[in-house]
């Protein structure tokens, strides 16, 4: 099943998809997931919803810890990038410069 097309298992919602759940409702369940993932024995059991509610919150566009840690690094990866360009661009100008003052 896709992952939009994820059903709620059991609470308020059960037998909903995903995709229809109210924003503070799917907030909470991401919440609720997430620290079960990390406490929970049978948290495996629970990793597919997770999948889909983790796919949903961005298909939203919302921002979440996970979220922000991956656009972090993504955007230092940039940001070194354009920092290496820019030194690059640096040096070729500094190198110009000398060789228009040594040929005149």
């Amino acid at each position: 099943m896709a992952k939009h097309q994820t059903i709620i298992p059991w609470g308020k919602h059960k037998g909903e998809r995903l995709r229809h759940l109210p924003d503070d409702y799917l907030s909470w369940l991401y919440d609720t997931l997430q620290k079960d993932d990390k406490d929970a024995d049978d948290a495996k059991d629970w990793k597919w919803l997770f999948g889909g509610v983790r796919w949903e919150i961005r298909r939203r566009g919302f921002r979440t810890p996970e979220l922000e840690i991956e656009l972090q690094k993504k955007e230092g990866a940039a940001t070194r990038r354009a920092k290496a360009v820019s030194r690059v661009t640096h040096h070729a100008n500094a190198i110009e410069i000398l060789r228009r003052s040594a040929v005149s």
